[in-house]
C-alpha cells in the first residue's frame, strides 16, 4: 500500500497547472486563450456579415455610367450643346427608372465645384446587360465663368435608387469643353 501512496504523492505533486490533463489517460490537453476564442468569433460573424452583403448586393440592380461625350469645342454661357451618354445595366436584377444629372466641372471629379447644367435625361428601366444611349440637350448656366470644364454626369438622381454598386455611377468626359463669355 505505501507504494501505491508514492505513485499518488508523484501525481499530486506534478507541476503542470491545474485542468491541463484530461481525466481519462492523463493526457495532456491545451485550451486556446479567451483572447483567440473571441477572434475566431469575431472573424466568424464578419464573414458571415459580407456573405450576407454580398447575397444581397446581388440581388440589387445595378446601373453603369459608361460614356459621357459632347461634339462642340466650345460653347458660350447660357447657350445648349448636346451631350451623348451610355447607361448599361449590370445588376441582378432590372433597374428601375431614374434620371440623369449633368454638371461642369474644372478636374474629371465631381466635386463641390461642379456647376450643375439645365437639363437631364429620363432612363427607362432596363434589363440586366442591357443599355440605353441618348442624346440631351442641356445648357450652360448664364454667367459661368469662362474656362475649360469637363462634363461630369450621374445616374440614379431620382433618389430612392439602391444599387448594388454606386461608384460606378458617374463618369467624365474624356475631353474637356470650353465655355466663353457670351
Amino acid at each position: 500500500m505505501q507504494s501505491d501512496r508514492r505513485v499518488e504523492n508523484h501525481i499530486d505533486r506534478s507541476p503542470e497547472p491545474p485542468n491541463s490533463r484530461s481525466a481519462a489517460g492523463g493526457q495532456a490537453r491545451t485550451r486556446p486563450p479567451s483572447s483567440t476564442i473571441v477572434a475566431i468569433a469575431i472573424a466568424a460573424i464578419a464573414t458571415v456579415g459580407i456573405i450576407v452583403t454580398l447575397v444581397t448586393a446581388s440581388r440589387l440592380p445595378d446601373l453603369r455610367l459608361v460614356a459621357v461625350g459632347f461634339d462642340v469645342g466650345t460653347v458660350a454661357a447660357g447657350e445648349n450643346f448636346e451631350v451623348t451618354d451610355q447607361v448599361t445595366s449590370v445588376g441582378a436584377i432590372p433597374s428601375p427608372p431614374t434620371i440623369t444629372g449633368l454638371c461642369l466641372s474644372p478636374t474629371p471629379v465631381r466635386g463641390s465645384g461642379c456647376l450643375p447644367l439645365k437639363g437631364s435625361r429620363a432612363i427607362p428601366s432596363l434589363s440586366p446587360g442591357k443599355g440605353s444611349t441618348e442624346q440631351t440637350m442641356v445648357t450652360v448656366p448664364p454667367g459661368t465663368l469662362a474656362g475649360r470644364y469637363y462634363v461630369i454626369e450621374c445616374v440614379g438622381n431620382a433618389g430612392r435608387n439602391t444599387e448594388s454598386n454606386l461608384r460606378n455611377n458617374c463618369s467624365a468626359s474624356t475631353s474637356v469643353l470650353t465655355v466663353t463669355d457670351p
